[in-house]
């Protein structure tokens, strides 16, 4: 008995089309073909990823081997600057103590007398000046 009217008119209509007639079968839909690789390649492609792994790896480590070189000449520099730094100040004491004005001054800025000709060393001068000139 066919319908057709109603709800049951398209549910008849929806099983003749997913019954298919005996002995036909649906085409398959056309998907992906897998291909079969040889063992050869298989092979090759795998050593392909294990070179590209190791090209990577180093290439990595001779840049982190580079940032650090660069950090040590980093470092390097900034101890030249801090050297020159402290070079002029001991070239600006040297200077004060090679001007004989400049070290008297400061001599006696300090509470030291100058010494007379006349004078005479004390008792325990004498024997340190004799220990420094024999050396």
């Amino acid at each position: 008995m066919a319908y057709t009217y109603g709800n049951l008119a398209v549910r008849e209509a929806e099983r003749q089309k997913q019954n298919p007639k005996p002995g036909h079968r649906p085409k398959p839909s056309p998907g992906r073909r897998t291909f079969k690789l040889s063992a050869l390649e298989k092979l090759a492609y795998l050593g392909a990823c294990f070179a590209l792994t190791a090209v990577l790896g180093s290439l990595v480590l001779l840049t982190s081997q580079l940032y650090a070189t660069n950090h040590e000449i980093y470092q390097t520099k900034q101890e030249m600057k801090q050297e020159d730094e402290r070079n002029a100040e001991l070239k600006a004491k040297l200077w004060t103590v090679k001007n004989p004005e400049k070290l008297s001054a400061e001599a006696v800025a300090e509470g030291y007398k100058p010494v007379q000709e006349n004078q005479k060393p004390s008792s325990g001068d004498s024997e340190a000046s004799h220990q420094t000139a024999s050396r």
